[in-house]
């Protein structure tokens, strides 16, 4: 791990959790689909010398950096040496293998489900939260 786990909103140790389910679904994608999203002719998957982000951990980190900071392409442009068409690109690739990580590690929000507050007590802050979209 490296000293950009700062960056990612994640610690070492949830990093080490997710990182193995995320490999298998990216390894899965990669398998079958191409990075522009189409279905390969032949199956098969060896990370070629020259792919654009080489290793799980460094697409993981990309896609953390991406969710947490909302960057310019421009910045991740620098911290990955990518163009920014392969940031898009890799950005909508890695979407459904961190999704379905998150899936079978059961670490997905949950949606509509009611609090029940159990104890009688004051003593607690209970918090609406909403959701902005963040402008791109």
């Amino acid at each position: 791990m490296s000293k950009f786990n700062s960056l990612l909103s994640l610690n070492t140790k949830e990093i080490e959790i997710l990182l193995p389910v995320f490999e298998k679904y990216v390894t899965k994608k990669i398998t079958h689909y191409t990075l522009k999203g189409k279905l390969r002719k032949t199956p098969c998957y060896k990370e070629r010398k020259n792919m654009s982000l080489k290793g799980s951990y460094l697409k993981l980190k990309f896609y953390l950096m991406y969710l947490k900071h909302n960057p310019l392409q421009v910045l991740l442009e620098g911290f990955f040496e990518l163009s920014q068409s392969k940031i898009s690109e890799w950005f909508h690739f890695l979407t459904d293998p961190f999704l379905d990580s998150l899936k079978e590690l059961i670490a997905l929000p949950q949606f509509g489900e009611i609090y029940n507050h159990l104890e009688d007590s004051e003593d607690h802050l209970l918090a609406y939260v909403v959701e902005n979209q963040a402008p791109r």
